[in-house]
């Protein structure tokens, strides 16, 4: 069962989950060609190269107990750069893309910022986060169509826990903070 849980943690994780968020954030936001051969490489670069390199970094320096920061103590300083890269992000989008965009990657930085605030004193499942914010924004997206999306919520949380990553109320915490994320786009677009 670990092997499964460990496949679908990463297939369900950071490193695809992100990617197609990003992806089709960008082409459904309603930009034209133009826009979106500025803002998608801009996106991908500050939202998930930055990031991801960075950790991929520290794990290469040894500075990292695992890929996906098991302990604690290892995340804020991946969440700081996470957030300040996401920043500039979000100046990018106020340029390049519409406003649209421009409000869904606000909403990324203020999710960075809480969980990097969240993280600095207590351990938080930010796959969890990342799959119900990104399922929401993604049936968002597409004018709530993909319900089938939801399935990988419980999914995530049993791989996640079948890996001993998270305790249950990590996970739990993990999942409010997503959906309070995935609210904020439905509630505030």
């Amino acid at each position: 069962l670990d092997k499964i849980a460990e496949i679908l943690s990463i297939l369900l994780g950071p490193h695809v989950w992100g990617p197609v968020v990003i992806f089709t954030t960008v082409f459904r936001s309603g930009l034209d060609l133009d826009h979106i051969k500025i803002i998608l490489p801009l996106g991908f670069l500050f939202v998930f190269v930055i990031p991801m390199g960075y950790i991929h970094l520290l794990r290469w320096q040894g500075k990292l107990s695992s890929w996906d920061m098991t302990l604690r103590e290892e995340r804020p300083k991946v969440l700081f750069v996470g957030l300040i890269s996401i920043i500039f992000s979000l100046i990018s989008t106020y340029f390049f893309a519409n406003q649209l965009l421009f409000h869904l990657t606000l909403i990324f930085v203020i999710f960075a910022a809480v969980s990097l605030a969240i993280t600095k004193f207590w351990k938080i499942s930010l796959h969890m986060e990342m799959t119900v914010a990104g399922s929401m924004m993604l049936n968002f997206l597409f004018n709530w169509q993909l319900p089938i999306l939801y399935l990988t919520i419980p999914v995530v949380f049993w791989a996640r826990y079948q890996l001993k990553k998270h305790t249950v109320p990590q996970l739990l915490a993990g999942t409010i903070v997503g959906i309070i994320a995935g609210s904020i786009v439905y509630l505030g677009l």
